[in-house]
């Protein structure tokens, strides 16, 4: 078997694409500042967090991570959740388990008595891998649910979230 030992590894024609496996071939941050009062119990779309990313190789995988910043305001004693998704071309990649019930933030104060207000504020952080297999444009979107009803839901208002995409050479 031959090695080959080499100090550099150079394009010989611009933009050609020499991509070497396990190294990053490109990462596109993506901010979410856009608040959105947030009254689905079913996945939605988060305002302003949708990605349009090209991968440059067609066999190369993504490493998707997706934060967002939640604020929860809660009457009494019940409980209040919200879970948050990355979807990838269509398709629901994470949602932190497969049961109904998944928080990915959580609220309940059973100290207080039915008329007073628990407030929440907290990040969600989700991942998901995903290998492409072509070069075409896929959406990368974050998503959000109500899990338990609250009083109110804001997310990113307070705080600020990301879709964060890197694309590794395989």
């Amino acid at each position: 078997m031959s090695k080959l030992f080499v100090d550099d590894i150079v394009e010989k024609t611009s933009n050609h694409g020499v991509q070497i496996p396990g190294h990053v071939v490109q990462e596109v941050h993506h901010p979410c500042v856009t608040y959105m009062a947030l009254s689905s119990t079913s996945y939605v779309d988060l305002t302003s967090a949708s990605v349009t990313f090209t991968p440059k190789a067609a066999n190369s995988k993504l490493f998707v991570q997706c934060v967002q910043h939640f604020y929860l305001e809660q009457t009494g004693t019940s409980w209040s959740g919200v879970n948050s998704a990355i979807m990838i071309d269509g398709n629901l990649q994470s949602a932190n388990g497969t049961q109904t019930a998944i928080y990915g933030v959580g609220s309940r104060d059973t100290g207080q008595s039915s008329g007073q207000t628990t407030r929440l504020m907290s990040y969600d952080h989700q991942t998901a891998t995903y290998t492409v297999s072509s070069t075409n444009a896929i959406i990368i979107k974050a998503q959000v649910k109500l899990v338990q009803s609250v009083s109110t839901c804001q997310v990113n208002n307070y705080g600020r979230g990301f879709v964060r995409i890197t694309e590794i050479a395989q």
